[in-house]
């Protein structure tokens, strides 16, 4: 199944699966379904390459960013997240 939205849409990634549950375009229990997260959790090093106020900058910018599982309205407690930690 694919969901598309557009610019202005709001996504509610759990209604998708009801409405196309509703008219049965798909089967099985879409009202349990659970949901997958992958995230990453950005570090600052002192290895060379990026001068440290810019890292500093960017995972202080990645660290406000809104939380995906709110932005498309997933369930809290059928969300599973599954991070790794990158390095710059």
């Amino acid at each position: 199944m694919s969901l598309r939205l557009g610019f202005l849409d709001e996504p509610d990634v759990p209604a998708a699966p009801r409405y196309a549950s509703e008219r049965d375009l798909i089967e099985g229990d879409v009202v349990n379904a659970t949901y997958f997260l992958s995230t990453i959790a950005i570090e600052p090093t002192d290895d060379p390459g990026m001068a440290r106020w810019r890292q500093k900058v960017f995972v202080a910018l990645a660290r406000n960013a809104a939380n995906p599982a709110a932005y498309f309205r997933l369930p809290a407690d059928r969300t599973i997240s599954i991070g790794a930690r990158v390095q710059l």
